[in-house]
Order: structure tokens, then sequence, then C-alpha cells
């Protein structure tokens, strides 16, 4: 976890610390790199997340599902929910898209069940405002669920669950884990 959580971190920085009028990605109309952290970002429709470039990413490369960074092998691990035919282009793609040079790392497909593209629709369809105790939400490419961070999983993991099932979200897709609420220290 905590080698996913520096990767994670160290693709926002790339993106964060880019180029402020980016290239646009082919076959989408997304940027490719991030906003700087010194400009205003405009309106929050404009701002475009990881998660956006990953479904962009799917678009173009049907069954992409994530990836994440396992350095201690120099492997790059690409979750798919199908054969990526194409492994180079979507390593060239993530550098387009995350500003980081892929290419000395070893490719390794996982199979997950559901494409980025999937998770992120329900994802982006799962409105969980009502519940009081939610931290955060994440779509967890290494799990290939969609996880409901709340800060006390016994009171409100069936509230999330049902939620889940009304907007059609197959069982399993959707998980609950805890998280204490975050603290801003003042000091």
């Amino acid at each position: 976890m905590k080698g996913r959580i520096s990767i994670a971190l160290a693709f926002m920085l790339v993106a964060a610390c880019s180029d402020p009028s980016p290239p646009k990605d082919a076959g989408s109309n997304l940027p490719v790199t991030g906003t700087s952290v010194t400009e205003d970002p405009g309106p929050a429709q404009d701002i475009v997340t990881d998660d956006d470039r990953f479904a962009a990413l799917g678009k173009r490369f049907p069954g992409f599902a994530g990836i994440a960074v396992d350095e201690s092998k120099g492997r790059l691990i690409i979750y798919t929910s199908e054969q990526i035919a194409h492994v180079p282009a979507l390593q060239k793609a993530l550098v387009r898209n995350f500003g980081r040079d892929l290419s000395g790392l070893k490719p390794r497909l996982v199979l997950q069940t559901w494409s980025f593209r999937q998770l992120k629709r329900w994802y982006d369809d799962l409105n969980l405002a009502s519940v009081d105790g939610l931290v955060f939400t994440d779509i967890n490419e290494a799990t290939n669920t969609i996880d409901i961070a709340v800060d006390d999983v016994d009171r409100y993991a069936s509230e999330v669950y049902a939620a889940a099932r009304d907007y059609g979200i197959p069982k399993g897709v959707v998980r609950v884990i805890h998280q204490e609420p975050f603290v801003v220290d003042d000091d």
C-alpha cells in the first residue's frame, strides 16, 4: 500500500508541475498533462483528474483497467479486462498522459474483471452525498473496485451497498473500507 501511495503521489506531482498548456492526446479531447498548481484551474468541470486520463486511455486501449509500478522488480503492472495488443503503444501513451518514462520497465499484464472506463462510469454515477461518515472515494485499480472509505464501517456499509445496488452496480464492485477522518493541523 505504501508503494502504491507514493506512486500515485509521484504521478500527481509530475502532472501538477507540467506545462500549463498541454497538448491533446490522440483520440481524446483531454489534456495529457495536468494544470500547474500556480495557475487558476477555472471552473471545476475543467479540471482533468488522473481518473479522467485513465478513462481516456481506456477509450484508446479497450480493456485498460489501470497501472501500478513495482520499482523493486522493474515492472509496469498493467491491469486489463481483456488482452491489450499494443503494450508499447500503451506505455508511450502513459508517458504522454503522466510525464514519466516507463519504457525501461517490463510490462506484466494482470487480468481484471472490469475495465477502468466501466468502473469510472459507476463511480461517477454513485451519489453518496447522504453518507455522513464518508471520508473519501477511490477507483482502486489493483483490487478492481470502487473503494468507499467511511469512519464507521458497521454504521454505513449497508447504506453504501444499498446505494450501489440502486445504481445497478454489480455486487463486489464497491468495497467499503475504514478510514479515520483526515485532520488538518493548524500549526
